[in-house]
């Protein structure tokens, strides 16, 4: 989930939040007898009756609604990219998960010296997966070479171990990683 989906998220939260506790509050009040039924049922009819209180009610409900909307379009999404990829042996079915294709990315780049602070997130395609890789490296080497390097090792290494077909391997370099540089020189 995105930045402006974990504050989306948050901000509904807290407005759930506060309904539901100021809900509570008022019911346990009337049940308790503190505050009886009819005066509770006038404050409410007094409150409507200000000029501001329907439209901010009505503005609340709506953006809940649009709010509760788009978290169950999001629940109800497409959940094939995380699952995991099958395919047909001898004896059945395989099925290899994407954090299996994420760790052979990172195993082929722990060989490789001039690439530090690593990840890899892997999606899966119809037709095989697509491997996007984040790194930074270390100063003075030559980026081009080394992006294609990194492309080459994480193919081999993923279509030699799992059989299933890398599509594409995406590298952004991130950064040069302070403090080193290269030793082969």
């Amino acid at each position: 989930m995105n930045l402006f989906g974990r504050l989306m998220l948050s901000f509904y939260a807290f407005l759930i939040a506060l309904l539901s506790i100021t809900a509570l509050v008022l019911s346990f009040l009337v049940w308790a007898g503190t505050i009886p039924y009819y005066t509770a049922a006038e404050m409410a009819g007094l409150l409507v009756s200000y000029q501001w209180t329907l439209p901010t009610v009505l503005v609340t409900a709506l953006l809940l609604f649009v709010i509760s909307l788009r978290f169950m379009l999001m629940g109800a999404g497409n959940r094939q990219e995380r699952s995991p990829v099958t395919r047909d042996a001898a004896g059945g079915e395989i099925a290899i998960s994407l954090e299996t294709f994420e760790s052979i990315a990172l195993s082929a780049l722990r060989k490789i010296p001039e690439a530090k602070d690593y990840s890899a997130k892997v999606r899966r395609t119809n037709d095989g997966v697509i491997v996007s890789i984040s790194l930074s490296v270390i100063q003075d080497v030559n980026i081009p070479e080394l992006a294609e390097d990194i492309q080459v090792k994480t193919i081999e290494a993923t279509e030699k171990m799992t059989g299933v077909k890398v599509l594409n391997v995406r590298v952004k370099i991130d950064n040069i990683a302070a403090g080193f540089k290269n030793k082969l020189e």
